[in-house]
This record gives structure tokens, sequence and C-alpha cells, in this order.
């Protein structure tokens, strides 16, 4: 499809969301704030990195064990460190967990295989669309206020001739 096609029936698009559903047009700008960093992180090194996290705090776990007998007082210290910090890669992988199934259901509503893995093509036309949304949605902006502008001009200077009229 050409491109110029392609715009005016975005710019179709816009307008008539912005005319029928003013409520999806102001929301929909804002529903899509994160797509663009989304597109920029790869859930795989999201997942590398959590297992490198627990895989560590299990290590730090069985050395802190050892040194229970040796140094009692340092042993109670640090292991209140390693609980919070267990609970809270504990909260990490449900989020990456939830994230996970997030990412499974986006890529299977566009038709791409979930087995690829990324999402971050999916994103970057997400952010693509968005990006050519909001060239268009300030075009029909211009194209108001230009032709609010022109009205405003046509009707005083309308006044102006009924005024001159009036006076001859």
């Amino acid at each position: 499809i050409h491109r110029a096609i392609v715009v005016r029936r975005l710019d179709f698009v816009v307008k008539f969301t912005h005319d029928n559903h003013p409520d999806v047009a102001s929301k929909f700008l804002a529903e899509m704030e994160h797509v663009g960093r989304a597109a920029k992180v790869a859930y795989s090194n999201i997942a590398v990195e959590l297992l490198s996290l627990e895989r560590s705090m299990k290590a730090t776990q069985s050395k802190l064990a050892k040194v229970k007998d040796v140094a009692g007082k340092l042993y109670e210290q640090l292991q209140g460190r390693v609980q919070e910090y267990s609970a809270k890669i504990q909260q990490m992988r449900e989020k990456v967990k939830y994230m996970e199934a997030e990412r499974l259901e986006v890529l299977l509503k566009f038709g791409e295989d979930p087995k690829s893995g990324e999402l971050g093509e999916v994103f970057q036309s997400v952010v693509d669309f968005v990006g050519s949304w909001e060239a268009a949605a300030a075009s029909l902006d211009a194209e108001a206020k230009t032709s609010e502008s022109s009205s405003a001009q046509a009707a005083g200077s309308t006044a102006s001739s009924d005024a001159a009229g009036g006076a001859a």
C-alpha cells in the first residue's frame, strides 16, 4: 500500500476516533506510554538475570549456613538481609511469571510464534504506529485551529462589511 494512502487512512481513523470516541482518543497515547521502553528490553535477558540472582542467593544461603557456628552475631545480621532479598527475588519471580503470561498472550494476538521469544519487533511496530498516530492527531489539531481562525476572520470581515454598509 502506498504510504500516502496509509497516512490518509490513519488520518481518517484518528479523526473518526476523536469525533466519535473522544474517550478512546484521549486515553490511547497514555495507554501506550511504556511500549517504547518495552521494545528495548529483551525478555530473555530478564529471565536470565533473574535466574542468575536466584542461583547467587542460593549460594549465599549455603555459605551463610557454614558461617553460623563461627560468627553467630554476623550470621543473624546477614540472615535478615538474605531473607529480605530472597523475598524481593520471589516478588520478581512472580512479576516475571505474570510478564511471561502477558508476553505469550501478545504474541498469540499478533499471530506470532510463542516460541520466537521476543516482543521487540511487535512492540517496535506499535511504537511506529503510535508515532504515526501522534502525527495524524497533531495534523488534525492544526487543521482545526486553522479552520477556527478562518471562521473567526470571516465572521470579523462580515461584521466589518455590515458595519460599513450600515454607515453608508
